[in-house]
């Protein structure tokens, strides 16, 4: 099997709960202070947050299951965020290439640790399911299970799936994992997925939605929020490209920042948010205020770590 989809991408990065004694900082209350007439932004938890990234990349995402490949052309990419000096570099990390769960596979790879899938062949060992009611999803019957852990201690998620009734294919995600699977400082992954069929059979993610929040690395400091988004539309199945096709995973096109407002406007798959918009506007005025360079660092690391 062998296809290919337009993909749009979106990624934020926020900083969060930020520590009394960090807040209280000479150089905090400034950044406070300038951001007073900006609307408030909180996370999941009605915690205020810190906006410091907001990307959006247009891409055409090639696959190939035998072997396994996966390449990405960014085409347009639009980056703006605090301390960001290269462009073309944070831009090929900011593609959907590095956000794909494949729930199919008995394990999925995240953070360098192995997590068994609630459809694994092996699943009955690691979960417990519950079912929970009969709804439609779309144009589809699907059941509505809950999943978690046999075993706290097991690399496993928990959440609920919704399975299509027909064809027991997986059609819809809402898994999360939790604080007690010890990831460092990574206090919670959530991810969610919405699948669509190909004429071959195989399901493909047409939504993702990926959440990885951050705790506080000492008591001094902030943690961090990173929302990450892939919708994907225009699937045509090819004839298996070369392998040497997919030998480099990200290619930018030349004008692949070139893009201004209106054509974002045109050509974005979904509509920014009304907070979105007011994460633009609050990353731009950051971007003028010197002493919240403080975080690049951090930021860099976030992107190459968490990213792959």
């Amino acid at each position: 099997m062998a296809y290919e989809t337009k993909n749009y991408t979106k990624i934020e990065i926020d900083i969060d709960h930020v520590a009394e004694e960090f807040a209280q900082r000479r150089s905090v209350r400034k950044v406070t202070a300038v951001l007073d007439s900006i609307k408030q932004l909180t996370n999941d938890e009605g915690e205020k947050i810190l906006p410091i990234f907001f990307s959006e990349t247009l891409s055409k995402f090639y696959y190939r299951n035998n072997p396994e490949l996966r390449k990405e052309i960014v085409e347009k990419s639009r980056v703006t965020g605090v301390g960001i000096t290269d462009g073309s570099t944070t831009s090929q990390i900011t593609g959907s290439v590095f956000q794909e769960y494949n729930f199919y596979k008995n394990w999925l790879s995240i953070l360098e640790k192995d997590f068994v899938s609630p459809i694994a062949d092996g699943w009955k060992a690691f979960y417990d399911y519950d079912l929970m009611d009969s709804v439609l999803v779309g144009q589809d019957s699907c059941y509505m299970l809950q999943v978690y852990p046999r075993r706290e201690q097991d690399l496993a998620f928990s959440g609920t799936i919704w399975i299509n009734k027909e064809t027991y294919a997986l059609k819809q995600v809402d898994l999360t994992i939790p604080k007690e699977t010890n990831l460092n400082f990574v206090e919670r992954i959530k991810i969610q997925q919405e699948l669509v069929p190909t004429p071959p059979g195989p399901l493909i993610p047409s939504k993702s939605r990926i959440q990885i929040k951050i705790g506080q690395v000492t008591p001094k400091t902030a943690g961090m929020l990173a929302k990450f988004y892939t919708s994907s539309d225009s699937l045509k199945l090819n004839d298996p490209a070369p392998t040497s096709f997919f030998n480099q995973a990200v290619v930018l096109k030349p004008d692949f920042n070139t893009g201004n407002e209106e054509f974002w406007r045109t050509n974005r798959q979904d509509p920014l948010s009304s907070e979105e918009l007011a994460v633009l506007q609050m990353v731009d005025t950051l971007k003028r205020i010197p002493v919240i360079r403080f975080y690049t660092e951090g930021l860099k690391f976030l992107l190459q770590g968490i990213c792959l």
